[in-house]
């Protein structure tokens, strides 16, 4: 899954591209699009609690969990890599479409 992110100011964008790791820059429709990583962190997303996940990402430092009902920009920035489960894939489209 890959999120956008636009920003109203210049300033903001730069800001963030500069922290990407890995980037690569596509051209589309005349908008260069910026793809990387950020920190190298992984971010969980679970479509409702589930004790086992949580409690196995709890003893990674690179990880972190959090639900569709809670997910939130500053959470997908500060990840780096967003895994998600089929069905928080399914309440993601179903919230955020």
């Amino acid at each position: 899954m890959i999120f956008g992110i636009m920003g109203a100011m210049p300033d903001e964008v730069d800001q963030l591209c500069a922290r990407l790791e890995n980037v690569t820059v596509e051209p589309y429709g005349g908008v260069e699009y910026h793809k990387g990583t950020l920190a190298g962190k992984a971010l969980v997303v679970l479509p409702e609690k589930d004790e086992n996940v949580v409690r196995a990402t709890a003893n990674l430092p690179q990880a972190m969990t959090t639900y569709v009902n809670t997910l939130n920009v500053y959470d997908i920035l500060n990840a780096g890599k967003v895994v998600l489960t089929k069905a928080a894939v399914a309440s993601v489209e179903e919230v955020y479409a």
